[in-house]
């Protein structure tokens, strides 16, 4: 009786271990990045398209302002969603890079 036991308590026991990983790796935030050019400059966002002339605005809250003109290119770094509004939004930018 006490082997059972014991086998099916570690059979327990590395099935959570295993949903807990798991659970784990699909909670953590994938970064992912998009290159835009300014379209216009505002007082505290961007309006910037994407390659397939996708309009999106960028809030510049917290960055050096007049540091962006018509016509950069940039690397928006962000996670979660893209916000179907219009234009649309980024749920969270986490940096905006200049290209060079």
């Amino acid at each position: 009786m006490k082997p059972k036991y014991f086998m099916g308590l570690l059979v327990l026991m590395v099935a959570i271990v295993g949903l807990v990983l798991l659970n784990k790796e699909l909670n953590q935030k994938k970064i992912l990045e998009m290159p835009v050019t300014v379209q216009t400059v505002e007082e505290q966002s961007l309006l910037v398209v994407d390659e397939q002339q996708q309009v999106y605005r960028v809030p510049t809250e917290n960055r050096v302002s007049g540091t962006y003109r018509e016509g950069d290119k940039l690397v928006i770094y962000y996670e979660g969603e893209v916000l179907e509004t219009h234009p649309a939004q980024f749920s969270h930018v986490i940096s905006i890079k200049q290209q060079r």
